[in-house]
């Protein structure tokens, strides 16, 4: 990963490229249930649009969540690698996907910052879905800044800085899972790196 510098951004939440489930499902215990392929890729087209007239070409970090990898066809038997809506999507707009190790929530930046906007939620406790609503809004507008993206990146960044120490660089092949397995310990691992590094939070 190139060094942070003029003109690199961390997206999503600086851009106020924000989309949230207006119903949750009683069925799911966590949030990717309540948000699919066709509502990412939605705001997803939106975001790329948005990113080429404000920075520029990009590339853009993603991991293996299943609504982030909807094949554009199902092909069992061809060998081609596969081919997914939202690398299409970003390849379309000038930018360039590149999809982080599965299991590597100290990989993730966003993990560190979903924890801030748990964390900040969790310290009262909504009654209504419009309190919920609310809440959530204000967690990530009010206690997420750009200095805290900052230092959620540049955790990642230290972590990535000490692999890459141990081993050659190579080119990382795609990976067909999915991160959802394992969330609560992904959660978990944030939170500890929000403990390590709380001088970032505001």
């Amino acid at each position: 990963m190139s060094p942070l510098g003029p003109g690199w951004t961390p997206l999503g939440f600086a851009m106020n490229r924000v989309e949230r489930a207006t119903e949750a499902k009683k069925s799911d215990q966590d949030y990717h249930g309540n948000f699919d392929a066709e509502q990412f890729e939605r705001w997803f087209f939106d975001l790329c649009k948005s990113a080429v007239f404000q920075i520029g070409a990009s590339i853009i970090h993603l991991d293996g969540a299943r609504y982030h990898k909807r094949l554009l066809e199902l092909a069992r038997h061809n060998r081609e690698p596969p081919q997914y809506a939202c690398v299409a999507i970003a390849r379309s707009w000038g930018h360039r996907v590149l999809f982080t190790p599965p299991y590597h929530p100290e990989l993730q930046p966003i993990e560190i910052i979903w924890a801030v906007g748990k964390n900040t939620i969790a310290r009262a406790l909504a009654m209504t879905m419009a309190e919920l609503s609310a809440k959530i809004s204000s967690a990530f507008q009010d206690h997420v800044s750009k200095i805290t993206w900052l230092g959620a990146f540049s955790k990642v960044q230290s972590f990535e800085d000490k692999y890459l120490g141990f081993m050659e660089v190579d080119i990382v092949a795609d990976h067909d899972g999915s991160t959802d397995e394992g969330m609560d310990n992904d959660s978990a691992l944030a939170d500890d790196l929000l403990a390590e590094d709380a001088e970032f939070l505001e």
